[in-house]
């Protein structure tokens, strides 16, 4: 493998590094060793030429955590219900019954 270390100040190891061949590099490539102030980019075989390259360095914020929610509030959990069949109530008394008279 070759490459080529590129120095940069704006280079941070989380930087987003964009390369653009003008030329065919003859092989495949990537970015390798990200440090502050530089990055290597590296060939799998070397380039049959010296082929100039351009490149962006951008950089990438780290995300923020996300802010704690409060817990969410449960519903009040619903006692159940439970229905009872009516009472009964006990039959009535009849009054007794009247005796004819002689």
């Amino acid at each position: 493998m070759i490459g080529k270390l590129v120095i940069n100040q704006a280079m941070e190891p989380n930087s987003l590094v964009v390369v653009t061949f003008e030329g065919n590099p003859g092989s495949s490539w990537w970015i390798e060793e990200k440090t502050t102030e530089s990055f290597m980019v590296k060939l799998a075989t070397p380039a049959p030429m010296d082929v100039p390259f351009t490149y962006w360095i951008l950089g990438v914020d780290e995300p923020e955590p996300p802010a704690e929610e409060p817990p969410a509030e449960e519903p009040p959990a619903e006692e159940p219900v439970i229905e009872e069949p009516p009472a009964e109530e006990p039959p009535a008394e009849e009054p007794p019954a009247e005796e004819p008279q002689p």
